[in-house]
């Protein structure tokens, strides 16, 4: 059996464009941040956009400059998630 762990977490979000340095650019305003998580993909409700989720986003510099970045702290990480798609994630960890 897999012992599994987890914990609460802020996931940060925001929209890109999708196209080659969309997430580079958004990045770039990030360096220096010591992030743990990062997950883009394209948005497939919005045409030519995607979504980056980040974690964590710590410190008020770090902040400021997310935030100047387009970056958004979702109320939870299920708001972020749902602002593409729901992933089951139960579902993977029982496939076998």
């Amino acid at each position: 059996m897999l012992d599994l762990s987890s914990a609460k977490v802020d996931v940060w979000a925001a929209q890109i464009e999708d196209e080659p340095g969309g997430l580079a650019k958004l990045l770039g305003t990030l360096a220096g941040a010591n992030l743990e998580c990062l997950i883009a993909r394209r948005d497939p409700s919005n045409a030519g956009k995607g979504v980056a989720f980040l974690t964590p986003v710590k410190g008020a510099d770090v902040r400021k400059a997310a935030m100047a970045g387009g970056l958004k702290p979702p109320e939870s990480a299920e708001r972020a998630l749902s602002q593409t798609e729901q992933l089951n994630f139960e579902e993977l960890l029982s496939e076998d």
